[in-house]
């Protein structure tokens, strides 16, 4: 049973203590925040992983847009209480090239007082970018009011209805507020000194980024994939609920206990087709500076094509993406991440007696770019960016097969079956793959762009005033960057060249 195109309404318990479901998550989630904060004393901020070391700078105690009363209220909601005395807290910026560009980011150390014992919470914060032309960006894109509404609105709501052992695989949320959204009108802010969003550090529980330049291997694409099942299956559970209130429940509840969440009115942020619009010229820019790529490094094979034809051709693929983003009327659609790379997946590993380390765990984060599309998008995103060719042809049906198995156990079987078959899953999977090409092609030169040995062990330092000239360097032609960093490190020839050629093979440009 399809339920693409639909515009879902779900309805949300605003008091979740009325809510007995809700009240067991609240007393998990109360239980795990008051036992990781026995420490005794406040100790100095370590930099935010190893790889950051040098790249975060001392700022004052005083910060713009997150005030003393902020912190408070954040306590608070990790502790679910009150009756605390704040002591003293600490800031420091985040200024990497991995955390991005599309904000400013904050680690926050609080000490304070909690039943005669002194605690520190580990924050990080998450404002509006300083750079205007940013700011600018940002708002007009939604993106800053996408995230703090995702905490808001649909994270409660997803919580509620998923089973207790299985809550959203995201970094905990103590006060997120942002410009209003047609998907929900709660905890809004007016102006843009308001908006802030802060979480647990999610690395003082000892998850740690992803490493670029090391492909995912199978368990850890089957952690990720087992988060995302959950991801997804929250909002299918949105969807299915819908149909209950509408049939019986609705009647029975309050104005005052609801709040509608329309998931039909998610909009898509990243990829818009306006030849205006950043991302419309930033693919267009790519598919020339790729058009110009392929046929230096192969002009013996692509001597039957001209640069105009073989441009065409990728920008005629990359529209595609636009409309594939969209929701879908052929496949059911869910609430989609978004944006998987290899920064916004954050990871546990235990270690054996020899030193062996499995990965156990995986948090998604960076929830600026999440849609309602098809799940394929994500799944395609995932593999296509963050492994291998070899790696995919070998182990992708497995992992489909996987997904599939997860998300049954996590929203049941009889409703995983309601939503998709696992032939239309699959058959969503190969007829989208165009997606996960096209968006390796985008990005896997931007993320290997950086060429030396240092720089494949930790991300480059990106100051405030690099920002503007990294984006205009993304809209000029990049052949050439491209080809140097191609000639200077192998690992980028193999990863570059290859997502070209699987290109080529696929619109029959690529012979043996």
């Amino acid at each position: 049973m399809s339920h693409g195109g639909l515009r879902q309404k779900a309805v949300i318990l605003c008091n979740a203590r009325q809510n007995s479901r809700a009240e067991k998550l609240l007393k998990n989630f109360k239980g795990f925040a008051t036992t990781t904060l026995q420490v005794s004393k406040l100790h100095e901020l370590d930099d935010y992983t190893t790889q950051f070391k040098g790249s975060i700078a001392q700022l004052d105690s005083k910060m713009n847009h997150l005030s003393e009363g902020d912190l408070k209220e954040a306590i608070s909601q990790a502790l679910m209480s009150s009756d605390f005395k704040l002591l003293k807290y600490r800031f420091q910026r985040v200024t990497s090239e991995a955390i991005g560009y599309l904000g400013s980011h904050y680690k926050i150390s609080v000490e304070f007082l909690y039943s005669d014992k002194e605690h520190l919470l580990h924050l990080f914060a998450k404002c509006l970018p300083q750079d205007e032309n940013l700011k600018i960006y940002v708002k007009e894109n939604e993106f800053f009011s996408k995230e703090a509404h995702f905490y808001i609105c649909l994270a409660p709501q997803m919580n509620n209805l998923l089973p207790s052992e299985l809550p959203l695989p995201i970094p905990l949320c103590y006060l997120a507020r942002g410009p209003p959204l047609e998907t929900c009108s709660a905890h809004n802010c007016s102006n843009d000194e308001e908006s802030v969003i802060i979480l647990e550090d999610l690395h003082a529980r000892g998850y740690h980024m992803s490493n670029k330049w090391i492909p995912l291997d199978l368990p850890h694409c089957k952690l990720v994939l087992k988060a995302l099942a959950v991801f997804h299956g929250g909002s299918f559970l949105i969807q299915k609920s819908q149909e209950k209130f509408e049939e019986s429940q609705i009647n029975d509840l309050d104005e005052e206990e609801v709040v509608n969440v329309d998931l039909g009115l998610i909009k898509e942020s990243e990829f818009i087709l306006d030849r205006n619009h950043l991302s419309s010229r930033l693919l267009r820019a790519t598919a020339e500076s790729t058009a110009t790529v392929m046929i230096k490094l192969w002009p013996s094979q692509l001597k039957h094509i001209d640069y105009i034809r073989l441009v065409d051709s990728l920008w005629g693929h990359f529209q595609s993406v636009f409309s594939i983003v969209q929701p879908s009327s052929e496949y059911s659609n869910a609430v989609c991440h978004g944006n998987l790379c290899f920064y916004n997946l954050l990871f546990t590993y235990d270690k054996d007696a020899n030193g062996i380390t499995t990965p156990v765990d995986v948090k998604l984060v960076d929830l600026q770019m999440y849609r309602f599309a098809p799940p394929a998008t994500d799944i395609l995103f995932l593999i296509y960016v963050c492994t291998r060719r070899e790696f995919r042809d070998k182990y992708l049906s497995e992992l489909l097969s996987y997904y599939y198995k997860e998300l049954g156990r996590t929203i049941s079987p009889s409703v995983k079956e309601s939503f998709m078959t696992k032939s239309e899953f699959e058959n969503s999977v190969m007829q989208m793959k165009i997606f996960g090409i096209m968006i390796a092609i985008h990005l896997i030169p931007i993320f290997l762009r950086q060429g030396s040995e240092t720089e494949q062990t930790k991300p480059a330092k990106c100051s405030l005033t690099q920002i503007p000239d990294i984006l205009e360097s993304l809209l000029s032609d990049r052949s050439e960057q491209i080809l140097d960093n191609i000639r200077e490190n192998p690992e980028i020839k193999e990863r570059v060249e290859e997502i070209y050629k699987e290109y080529l093979e696929f619109i029959d440009l690529w012979g043996d």
